[in-house]
């Protein structure tokens, strides 16, 4: 049974400055998350690994742009995408499935 990734784990991860009150807060939102979505008892590795997705994916969406696009005609922004099919794979077989 594994569990839930430190901060400091999640921030070697992100390569960002250990104990940083950012990634807290959004390890925070992801462990929120995976609840209301997922059965987390017991904890696997697998959901582990999608704790950490989570948290990267909300730390890259936060108001951090990937870069210019240069279409020829006009210039855009890209953002990281929201949705991660990974996410998806790793939390699946422990999905909750509302019932009506």
């Amino acid at each position: 049974m594994a569990d839930r990734p430190t901060v400091d784990e999640i921030c070697a991860r992100l390569s960002v400055p250990a104990g940083n009150p950012m990634v807290a807060e959004m390890r925070l939102a992801a462990i929120g998350q995976q609840d209301s979505d997922c059965l987390t008892d017991p904890f696997t590795d697998q959901l582990r690994e999608a704790l950490f997705r989570r948290t990267a994916n909300l730390w890259a969406s936060k108001a951090h742009t990937l870069g210019i696009l240069d279409t020829g005609l006009d210039l855009g922004v890209a953002y990281v995408p929201r949705y991660d099919p990974v996410i998806d794979s790793l939390e699946g077989p422990f999905r909750r499935i509302p019932v009506a």
